[in-house]
């Protein structure tokens, strides 16, 4: 999740990849949730174990220290987050780390309830039935979930709409392109495709674009070297 927010801000994690905390922490955590699940005694498959076994101290250890640590990555992608989305001229790149603020607060949010959840569940005091406790986690879970995959692939909507308008000026340039390379064949730089070939054709259309204009310009000012001089 980290990384995908420092993607997003298009800042280097080389120092959050180098850091040692930020390696011992989850490799802890990691080793921690395998030995607590691995030493709980589970006579019968559950669906959900935090519920299932709320009595089971290995279990509720194991859903505090998940549930934390995920609570804890949450909380430094919504700094993150928030810190890079509020910056000015980030246009839907800030819009998008924002919407993944929105999720990942939501996300923090749901760690706790889980993290209240499972302890209550262990001292046999939840104040509210089991039920809702899940429906509760599973609206703030799918919450979350949403506004993050918002937040995380608006940006490419810039992308997408850039290159449906050069996808657009690339085919309407075609037949003035084609005029003109048939006048000039040596300016291009490739064989010529038809104009289905050009249409089915949808990779690297910002390149072709750019090379078809150059073309477009060669071929004029190599005809105009061949047309009539005006009179001095």
């Amino acid at each position: 999740m980290l990384t995908i927010v420092h993607n997003m801000a298009q800042e280097k994690t080389t120092g959050l990849r180098s850091s040692r905390l930020h390696l011992l922490v989850p490799f802890t955590a990691a080793a921690l949730i395998a030995a607590l699940f691995f030493a709980a005694p589970q006579p019968y498959e559950a669906v959900d174990l935090l519920t299932e076994y709320a009595t089971d101290w290995h279990i509720t250890a194991y859903g505090v220290v998940f549930t934390a640590y995920l609570g804890a990555a949450l909380f430094s992608a919504s700094r993150l987050c928030w810190r890079r989305g509020r910056q000015p001229d980030t246009g839907l790149l800030g819009r998008g780390l924002r919407l993944t603020g929105i999720g990942t607060t939501i996300g923090i949010a749901y760690a706790a309830h889980r993290v209240v959840s499972v302890t209550l569940g262990f001292l046999d005091h939840s104040p509210i039935p089991a039920s809702a406790s899940e429906m509760i986690s599973g609206l703030l879970f799918f919450g979350a979930l949403l506004f993050i995959l918002s937040g995380s692939t608006l940006p490419a909507a810039g992308g997408l709409r850039r290159w449906s308008r050069e996808y657009r000026d690339l085919l309407q340039l075609y037949p003035l392109w084609q005029s003109l390379t048939d006048a000039v064949p040596v300016v291009r730089l490739d064989p010529p495709r038809s104009r289905i070939s050009e249409t089915l054709f949808p990779r690297h259309v910002h390149d072709r674009l750019y090379r078809r204009t150059i073309e477009i310009r060669d071929a004029v000012l190599t005809l105009s070297d061949h047309g009539p001089r005006q009179p001095s």
